[in-house]
């Protein structure tokens, strides 16, 4: 429980980070190292957030943005270690519809 806690908290800062991302360059990153890998500052984010539930310490979150770059998904595997997310269309629905435990949030519709 402590985990999902922890997950959710931290793509809810991830999510912000992202519209500050978009607010800031008119679109959305491609990839969430974006983030805070970025070689110019300020940075968006200081440093990498870690899915506690990824195999290893330095797995990050998943992040995942739709063709036309209106929708974005950013997720944790969740307790059972296996990703169900694959992705966001560009209607903003996140894939698939059984989703099983992964903590996720979106800018899309999510259904």
């Amino acid at each position: 429980q402590a985990n999902i806690s922890k997950s959710q908290g931290e793509i809810r800062a991830l999510k912000t980070a992202v519209e500050s991302y978009y607010i800031r360059y008119g679109s959305y990153p491609t990839a969430l190292t974006q983030l805070w890998a970025a070689t110019t500052y300020p940075r968006i984010i200081e440093s990498a957030m870690y899915d506690p539930f990824g195999a290893t310490t330095t797995t990050v979150y998943r992040y995942a943005r739709s063709t036309n770059n209106a929708y974005y998904v950013i997720w944790s595997i969740g307790p059972d270690g296996t990703s169900d997310i694959t992705g966001i269309s560009t209607a903003g629905v996140v894939t698939p519809a059984n989703r099983d435990d992964d903590v996720w949030t979106s800018n899309g519709s999510g259904t």
